[in-house]
């Protein structure tokens, strides 16, 4: 069974972890997805992804507030 990982904002760090051209990569207008071959992998990456989000998140907020001052 094939499992779909959104990797949007970690495309470098799968990169540097997978030879892409091994997976099937799987996009649409704006996220990016790769195929793995076991549902821990995949649900790793998934939480890679969102922590990504959410430190971008954060990194924004932070710049808000610093620019407040």
């Amino acid at each position: 069974m094939v499992y779909r990982a959104k990797m949007t904002r970690i495309l470098s760090t799968i990169e540097s972890l997978y030879n892409l051209k091994q997976y099937t990569i799987v996009s649409d207008n704006k996220d990016s997805y790769i195929e793995v071959d076991n549902e821990e992998e995949a649900e790793l990456i998934e939480r890679l992804n969102k922590l990504e989000i959410e430190r971008m998140n954060t990194y924004l907020t932070l710049i808000a507030k610093r620019n407040i001052r």
